[in-house]
């Protein structure tokens, strides 16, 4: 409801993004209220950044600050026109040149005075790295800045690279602490979808599935035994025909009337109560409530 997704690509999202970061059911929920305000505070939407974090995938775990960089980090991205699938690879491509880096990346790095990892070798965050990256180049040309970059990384991510040079510290410290702050952002985000008219829709869309779902739950069991009966009974009358067996037919066609008759009937008796109760409790009960 937040992202307006529909529930199978929403639950698909969440639970591969839970795969891929190795996050715990508590985890994941404060991942989904991150992406709510990530969102709200940044110009992508909570699908975009769906898309964006499985398309980082497992590197991400290096992170520093765990989910709360990532979205931040891909926030950043997006406000600068770098979403979904294409912020998710940049910002994989940027760690991996960073993690690993070549030994001319290495050398660069070195030059400008950046460590990527800290004395006990963690991680250090993007924030911090990419602050040291906008100190050390400012004290470049432009023509040795351009070389140095090129250097750091590869031409398609150039400018996710220069996006986040220019947007760490203040941007970067403000979008973070809100996104560190989302405890129940997902939950408002979706009231407030929910409270318009396309809302009100999608609530009456599901009070009908959830009629269908009760009527369904009710006839199943009965309406399996009843047709697995009754294509028995059709298999004797094939088998009468078959023969020419005239008594035999018309005892099968009498049991197959017996059978629609009580099978079906008693399954129907069975639903239609349940069917009625949701009615009244769901939809008009409701319904009374606000008249």
């Amino acid at each position: 409801a937040a992202g307006g997704i529909e529930l199978a690509n929403a639950s698909d999202m969440v639970t591969d993004a839970q795969s891929a970061l190795g996050l715990s059911i508590e985890d994941t929920t404060a991942l989904v209220d991150k992406m709510a305000t990530t969102a709200s505070k940044s110009n992508t939407s909570v699908s975009q950044l769906g898309q964006a974090i499985l398309t980082v995938g497992g590197t991400a775990k290096n992170l520093k600050g765990g989910t709360t960089e990532l979205a931040t980090v891909l926030g950043i991205l997006a406000d600068n026109g770098i979403k979904g699938a294409e912020g998710g690879t940049a910002l994989r491509n940027m760690m991996n040149s960073l993690i690993a880096p070549t030994e001319s990346t290495q050398a660069v790095l070195d030059e400008l005075g950046v460590a990527v990892f800290d004395a006990e070798g963690n991680i250090r965050s993007f924030n911090d790295i990419f602050l040291d990256l906008r100190n050390g180049m400012d004290k470049l040309t432009q023509q040795e800045r351009m070389k140095a970059m090129s250097n750091l990384f590869n031409a398609r991510d150039m400018k996710s690279a220069e996006a986040l040079i220019a947007n760490v510290g203040d941007r970067y410290n403000e979008l973070s602490g809100y996104i560190d702050n989302a405890a129940g952002s997902a939950e408002k985000m979706a009231e407030t979808q929910l409270d318009t008219l396309a809302g009100d829709k999608t609530k009456f869309q599901s009070a009908l599935e959830g009629i269908k779902l009760t009527i369904s739950d009710a006839l199943t069991p009965t309406l399996r035994e009843a047709t697995q009966f009754g294509t028995n009974l059709l298999g004797k009358l094939t088998t009468a025909l078959k023969i020419s067996d005239t008594r035999a037919m018309t005892k099968a066609i009498l049991n197959i009337g017996k059978w629609a008759l009580r099978d079906v009937g008693e399954a129907l008796k069975d639903a239609v109560p349940e069917a009625i109760s949701f009615v009244s409790n769901y939809i008009i009960a409701p319904i009374g409530d606000n008249s």
